[in-house]
């Protein structure tokens, strides 16, 4: 058992002479400990969960060696406040899990924000920046493996919830904090001058929104604004 289990051992036991909560099963407290005490300052891996899980078991409570799921584990981490990590840096959520947190992380947005007069691709579009989807999903082969995923869980989306070109217009316009490690995926060359072009028509909507109809944009602005968009495109890339 390493020195960084002992320490949440005796930090969880002495959480838990404040925070027992009887109508709370044992497993929920230690998810709970995960964020509620800076647990993850300790603990950067589902491995290291579940070894704590059987841990504690040893010391009286009823815990497992799974006290959640990996998914659910993973998916934790992304919600959690950066101070709840040591150094301030979040584990990254490893490739194999990506799918299945992001699968979760949808169905439970889609509880909050289910609009029926959209499409369950179109939410699942506005999912990746609404919702940090971006963080899991970070290529268009991999947002068609969502779409697949959560069809199978009842959604009305398609192995394609948007064109390829569309998906990597969203990438350039979205905020950095968005993605993992604020970091945003390359776009393949053969997209880039395509999605600039959407991006920077993207822009100037938001630029001269209905208030101003298109009759009432003179040229010069419409070029001056597609100009200045796409410069700054150029300056993120």
């Amino acid at each position: 058992m390493g020195f960084a289990i002992e320490q949440a051992i005796e930090q969880f036991e002495s959480w838990m002479q404040k925070w027992n909560h009887p109508e709370q099963s044992d497993d929920k407290h230690l998810t709970r400990f995960l964020t509620a005490d800076r647990g993850f300052a300790l603990i950067d891996s589902y491995k290291a969960f579940c070894e704590l899980g059987k841990a504690v078991a040893k010391k009286g409570y009823q815990t497992t060696g799974a006290p959640c799921t990996e998914g659910e584990f993973w998916e934790i981490v992304l919600k959690a406040s950066l101070r709840n990590f040591r150094d301030e840096k979040r584990p990254v959520v490893p490739p194999e899990c990506c799918l299945a947190v992001a699968t979760e992380q949808f169905d439970a947005w889609m509880q909050k924000w289910n609009h029926p007069e959209r499409s369950d691709d179109k939410h699942l579009t506005r999912f990746l920046t609404a919702d940090s989807g971006f963080a899991l999903v970070d290529s268009y082969s991999a947002f068609c493996k969502l779409g697949k995923a959560v069809a199978k869980r009842g959604y009305k989306t398609t192995g394609a919830p948007c064109t390829e070109g569309e998906f990597w217009a969203i990438v350039l316009k979205a905020d950095l904090r968005n993605f993992r490690d604020g970091k945003k995926p390359e776009v393949p060359k053969k997209f880039m001058v395509e999605d600039s072009i959407q991006v920077a028509g993207l822009i100037y909507r938001d630029l001269f929104p209905s208030s101003k109809d298109d009759s009432q944009t003179s040229a010069g602005e419409k070029e001056d604004a597609l100009a200045m968009n796409l410069q700054k495109l150029s300056l993120k890339q």
